[in-house]
């Protein structure tokens, strides 16, 4: 279904015409595709620190159930305790809502100090991606004085 508008429509005097600037779909080389940030090293990166913490699709789905079955259970034993269920709805949402901005609060707070932040994650990334085209540009004998040198170092120590 097109939106139209103009030769007298919506207000408009019948000499105003408007034209939509978007082509449709495949017209020409003017679509714009997607692409995904940054290169390949940072979607493995990705990957294996979703894999280090376990968390999963599955698990946020189980987290959601899990919290929303324990406000129940809160709401359902405050309201067995006698008190009444518009008072027991207002505790729940309370406890709900702050404990929602304190868990979400600690899980920052962890974050930054661990340096567990997305900048400290590229600026790590970056370097360990510049470290490993320096260490590819080695030649044959810069390879061999560096293995002396480690060598040597371990000798010391």
């Amino acid at each position: 279904m097109a939106f139209v508008c103009g030769a007298g429509m919506c207000g408009m005097p019948s000499s105003v015409r408007v034209r939509s600037r978007v082509a449709p779909l495949g017209a020409g080389g003017s679509e714009r595709r997607a692409r995904p940030r940054g290169g390949s090293r940072l979607h493995m990166a990705a990957d294996s620190k979703s894999d280090k913490r376990g968390v999963t699709n599955g698990d946020v789905l189980k987290y959601g159930v899990l919290g929303t079955a324990a406000c129940f259970g809160v709401y359902f034993a405050l309201q067995a305790t006698g008190m009444d269920s518009n008072q027991a709805g207002t505790v729940t949402s309370g406890v709900l809502g702050i404990g929602s901005v304190l868990a979400w609060t600690s899980t920052y707070i962890f974050r930054v100090a661990n340096k567990d932040m997305t900048y400290a994650q590229q600026l790590k990334d970056y370097e360990n991606a510049v470290i490993q085209k320096r260490f590819e540009e080695l030649s044959e004998e810069e390879l061999e004085a560096l293995a002396a040198e480690l060598e040597d170092e371990k000798k010391a120590n």
